[in-house]
């Protein structure tokens, strides 16, 4: 079975949609907990300095 262009080129663009939520998500998920942590810093130092 032979699959038209167009729509074999919505499935592939689907598929990199989901892998990039993913791999986004991840990236988001590190990001976040770097953001966490120098906000925790930021307040010790500010604490330190009083």
């Amino acid at each position: 079975m032979i699959a038209h262009p167009d729509v074999k080129k919505k499935v592939d663009v689907f598929v990199l949609r989901i892998y990039g939520l993913v791999i986004f998500h991840k990236g988001l998920g590190h990001i976040d907990d770097v953001k966490v942590k120098r906000s925790h810093i930021e307040s010790s130092l500010k604490t330190i300095l009083r």
